[in-house]
């Protein structure tokens, strides 16, 4: 029950895996509002993630002790398909969270000065675009109970008790005409109010519109404030990016984006920052479609009891001796198969 039980699908077809299992899902529960279609052709690359801890400290002198790593461990959906997942070294345990997601937990009583501790996963995705398509003005069904209760809530991120928050949310809910125009709306809002930045830091949802700038991760914040302050149930989700063909490196670039509930849909996908222009995309682009490039690690929502806290790649904690440091540093390498079969 200590070791991560890897796993292993069988050899298939990447684009008829991805057919089957939305014509599974639509079968099941067929919505009533809109439609969900895979696009493009099938995505194939290796992935490896490797977090590299170490001690920084003179020998003799300082160490870090008591680690422990979370890392979010990819899993397969609608549109992606996770072959052959293997962590290295084996992890102490495998937890899942109140949103489904799974992480592994890699444990180590002691690090000393000096020296590095790598732990990671390796794993095949088979990844195609998603488009969802809904009328701006269509109304579903009740928004569930618990989806409500979990998404619609405050966060230290989100600040939604701010007075200027609160009135912009408002403004914005009177004039929407149905769920989809209302995340519309917000998305319009925000891009015409910020600019891409990413500076490395994670400010609040109030703080964020400001500044008048924001990274991924902050225009996501904004939104899900915006959503939940106008009674649109959201969550955010975390990947990592494929940023070219050719074999390619992630080590700061990764990606947070929005996902807000309709009633009678499910979730819907706002990537509001390349909506606004990051990485190139035409404007809107990314209205209700997710790209095959994007490596999706988890959803949900974060907090102090959240096992990454509000990372969605990896975090660390432990407890130093001493001159003991520990510096971190996290990288995705996506590579070609040689036989993509």
């Amino acid at each position: 029950p200590r070791a991560l039980t890897h796993q292993r699908g069988e050899r298939h077809d990447g684009r008829q895996m991805s057919a089957l299992i939305l014509l599974a899902a639509l079968a099941t529960s067929a919505p009533p509002v809109g439609t969900v279609e895979l696009q493009g052709a099938v995505l194939v690359r290796d992935v490896t993630f490797v977090e590299e801890i170490r001690c920084r400290g003179t020998e003799g002198r300082g160490s870090l002790r008591d680690l422990e790593v979370h890392v979010a461990l990819p899993a397969s959906d609608v549109r992606q398909t996770i072959d052959d997942l293997r962590c290295e070294p084996t992890p102490n345990r495998i937890v899942v969270d109140t949103h489904g997601n799974r992480y592994a937990v890699f444990t180590r009583k002691w690090l000393d000065a000096g020296r590095t501790w790598r732990v990671g996963f390796t794993c095949r995705t088979r990844s195609r675009g998603i488009a969802h398509g809904i009328d701006r003005e269509a109304v579903g069904a009740e928004v569930p109970p618990g989806i409500r209760a979990r998404y619609l809530r405050d966060g230290q991120r989100y600040g939604m008790h701010d007075p200027t928050l609160r009135k912009a949310a408002a403004e914005i809910a009177k004039r929407a005409r149905g769920p989809v125009d209302h995340a519309f709306r917000i998305n319009e809002y925000l891009r015409l109010r910020l600019t891409y930045l990413n500076d490395g830091r994670w400010e609040p949802a109030p703080r964020v519109l400001r500044n008048g700038h924001g990274s991924c991760s902050e225009y996501t914040f904004a939104f899900i404030a915006l959503a939940r302050l106008g009674g649109l149930p959201a969550r955010w989700v975390g990947a990592s990016a494929l940023r070219s063909n050719a074999n390619t490196y992630d080590d700061v670039l990764h990606h947070r984006w929005a996902e807000v509930w309709i009633a009678g849909h499910g979730w819907f996908p706002i990537d509001v920052s390349r909506n606004d222009g990051e990485d190139g995309f035409p404007v809107n682009r990314a209205f209700g479609r997710t790209s095959a490039r994007l490596l999706v690690l988890m959803r949900g929502d974060g907090g102090k009891r959240a096992p990454l806290g509000w990372q969605y790649v990896a975090s660390t904690r432990s407890k130093s001796l001493g001159d003991g440091r520990m510096t971190r540093t996290k990288r995705f390498t996506w590579t070609r198969p040689a036989r993509a079969n």
